[in-house]
């Protein structure tokens, strides 16, 4: 009965890191409780990989657009933001501590993103 179910459960898996992805590229603080919910219901190696993927997928397509850039340094750190504060929570540390290094860790992407980008130009 489990295999049935399988294929079902995917689908929506793929439906909710595709739209975590376009809603976190294309709005603000609305692309939080997609990318919330995939992170919940996906293990962290998923949720990490496909950040990685769609982060590094916009920064290559970026070579002359300095816009697309701009919004994977921003989807980026709040992929980064929202992935390490659900990381911690799982692992049971207060949520200050969690919020605290997850904001951190996601000012320390954009940072970088956006060096490495006023380098390049």
């Amino acid at each position: 009965m489990t295999n049935l179910a399988q294929p079902t459960q995917n689908k929506k898996l793929v439906v909710l890191a595709i739209m975590s992805m376009m809603v976190s590229a294309v709005f603000s603080i609305l692309g939080a409780p997609f990318l919330k919910t995939f992170a919940a219901s996906t293990r962290s190696r998923v949720f990490w990989t496909v950040g990685a993927v769609f982060v590094s997928a916009l920064m290559w397509l970026s070579h002359k657009n300095s816009d697309i850039f701009q919004i994977a340094v921003y989807t980026g750190a709040v992929w980064m933001t929202l992935g390490a504060y659900n990381e911690f929570e799982k692992r049971g540390v207060s949520w200050r501590y969690s919020g605290l290094f997850a904001l951190i860790s996601g000012f320390l992407f954009a940072y970088t993103g956006l060096h490495v980008f006023l380098k390049s130009e």
